[in-house]
């Protein structure tokens, strides 16, 4: 009998962001779901973004930065970095993140992503 695929996740930046921002949240759920049960994939491109999107002041309010900061180095620290090539179509891509679960084929976990970045890491995923 061979091994179950491993479990791969891809989360967008928004999807990350209301994760961390909504601890109770759709997104906050499978982000925990997805670390405790495989590998979450991030790209340079993806976690540049991320840190640019969480220095904006208007999440202050929200969280404070350094709690922030601890979220995207947790997030460097415990995910694969997956890299990016040109050579993928950019195509716009909305709607869709989503992890292969064994037994389960394909589970759609968090959205609302674009571009090339997200849709390689998807790629990679399924």
């Amino acid at each position: 009998m061979s091994q179950p695929p491993e479990l791969r996740c891809v989360f967008d930046t928004n999807a990350l962001v209301s994760g961390l921002l909504i601890p109770n949240s759709i997104p906050a759920q499978a982000l925990t779901w997805a670390g405790e049960q495989g590998t979450i994939l991030t790209s340079l491109d993806l976690l540049n973004e991320l840190r640019a999107v969480l220095s904006r002041p208007k999440f202050d309010r929200y969280l404070p930065r350094d709690e922030r900061d601890i979220f995207l180095a947790s997030l460097i620290r415990d995910s694969a970095l997956v890299d990016i090539t040109e050579s993928a179509a950019d195509v716009a891509l909305s709607g869709v993140a989503v992890c292969s679960a064994p037994g389960e084929g394909v589970r759609v976990l968090a959205s609302w992503g674009r571009g090339r970045a997200l849709r390689q890491l998807l790629e990679l995923a399924v």
